[in-house]
């Protein structure tokens, strides 16, 4: 009994520190959020960076994936292509007089970052799951926990990319729109959603694989026998851990509020999805330069 209960402490300290790794990298991404936001903000009432044509500036179209919308005149191409987009569709979705492109997409942003912070049944289920899993793995098939956090790691990083290619794809979209109706063309020519489904399961693929990257961390920092008998391999994982750490904060923070908000742009929603948003926008008192300010 007394073996068990040791084990037990064990596991709540290794989940417990691997849940404050996991919410400290999150609040990276919260501060990226929160500073794109106020960008997009300042682009909407002219207060941004200096004006550029569309793509100056940016060394290559993975460096868009973190600077959709870079400029004022970036922001407000993609205002024009989401209005042409959308009325095309339905012209009752949007009043013209009111509607503010900067809370739409701050309402769709916030929206989905919140997400990231609640575990809820989704989450814990497949969790729960998932370490039925490692039983069977570790005790049976005997698979050590290098190989098995070795999935999540590539399953975060096909994710991250996947979610770099729906914004470039995006972005794309939005320049030959607003490039075609500059020359006069069709401009009601919607492209289909680029693998929709996945793109939303994509989110939640990288909220999972990190959450277990997090518990590897930390079960392998909490085990003192592992420091005495491996040290220098322990020593090299944590660095490593520090590195990963580090890039996340650095480079992939930064793109999920890009990828929510490319999420809320067509193809992946219509005009019923904008009609829906209507009350939740007029709720809404905070301007783009009241937020700006503050």
């Amino acid at each position: 009994g007394e073996e068990y209960r040791a084990l037990a402490s064990e596991m709540v300290i290794i989940v417990s520190l691997a849940m404050l790794l996991y919410f400290a990298l999150l609040f990276a991404v919260v501060r990226s959020t929160v500073s794109k936001v106020l960008r997009w903000a300042k682009y909407e009432v002219d207060e941004g960076e200096a004006m550029s044509v569309a793509g100056v500036g940016v060394a290559s179209e993975f460096g868009r994936s973190f600077t959709m919308a870079g400029s004022t005149n970036e922001f407000k191409q993609l205002e024009r292509f989401f209005l042409v987009k959308i009325l095309a569709q339905d012209r009752e979705a949007i009043d013209n007089e009111t509607f503010s492109f900067w809370k739409y997409l701050r309402a769709n942003v916030r929206a989905k970052t919140d997400s990231l912070w609640c575990f809820g049944p989704l989450m814990w289920i497949p969790i729960l799951l998932t370490f039925g899993i490692f039983v069977l793995l570790h005790g049976w098939a005997h698979v050590g926990y290098i190989r098995i956090m070795s999935f999540f790691l590539v399953l975060l990083v096909a994710t991250l990319a996947f979610m770099t290619w729906v914004i470039i794809a995006v972005t794309a979209e939005c320049e030959t729109s607003v490039t075609r109706s500059m020359r006069g063309g069709d401009t009601d020519e919607d492209a289909k959603p680029m693998l929709a489904n996945s793109a939303r399961f994509s989110f939640w693929a990288m909220e999972f694989s990190l959450f277990f990257l997090c518990y590897g961390a930390a079960r392998t920092f909490c085990q003192p026998w592992m420091w005495e008998l491996y040290f220098n391999a322990i020593l090299c994982l944590t660095l490593a851990t520090l590195l990963i750490c580090a890039v996340f904060v650095i480079w992939v923070a930064p793109l999920v509020p890009t990828f929510t908000a490319s999420l809320a742009l067509p193809p992946y929603i219509g005009a019923s999805h904008v009609k829906g948003m209507k009350d939740v926008l007029e709720k809404d008192m905070v301007t783009a330069k009241e937020f700006a300010e503050n």
